[in-house]
Parts: C-alpha cells; sequence; structure tokens
C-alpha cells in the first residue's frame, strides 16, 4: 500500500513540475494590438498592414439584412 502511495505521489509531482515548466516557457509579454479598421460598407475596399484587424460596424449589415428580409413574403 505504501508502494502505490509513494508512486501516486511521485507522478503528482511530476505532473505539476511539467505543467509549471510548459506555464513558464509560454508565458511571454503581449503586444499592444493594432488599431481595427472599421467598414463602414459592405461594398468597401480596405487597405491595411498585414495582421491588421478589420470589422464591420453594425449600420453595415443592418441594411443588406432587412433588404433580404424585406424580399421574403
Amino acid at each position: 500500500m505504501r508502494l502505490r502511495i509513494g508512486t501516486l505521489a511521485t507522478a503528482a509531482t511530476l505532473m505539476l513540475a511539467t505543467s509549471s515548466l510548459g506555464l513558464a516557457a509560454t508565458a511571454g509579454t503581449a503586444y499592444a494590438a493594432v488599431t481595427p479598421i472599421v467598414i463602414g460598407s459592405c461594398a468597401t475596399t480596405v487597405q491595411g498592414d498585414p495582421g491588421q484587424p478589420v470589422s464591420l460596424s453594425p449600420a453595415a449589415v443592418l441594411q443588406p439584412v432587412t433588404s433580404v428580409l424585406s424580399a421574403i413574403p
């Protein structure tokens, strides 16, 4: 019985050490995100830097959705 408890304690210690090392190795400093480009229309052409996020404003999506929904009888 003591052998099982020792084996279990060793396994738990090894798992904790491995997890701690993994967290320490992957922890880094985050750099500030680039300001996203907000588009006001679905038919707009956009230019930006590589990796710069692009998002649609709610008003850009509202008109196409309402026109599709109004066409449904």
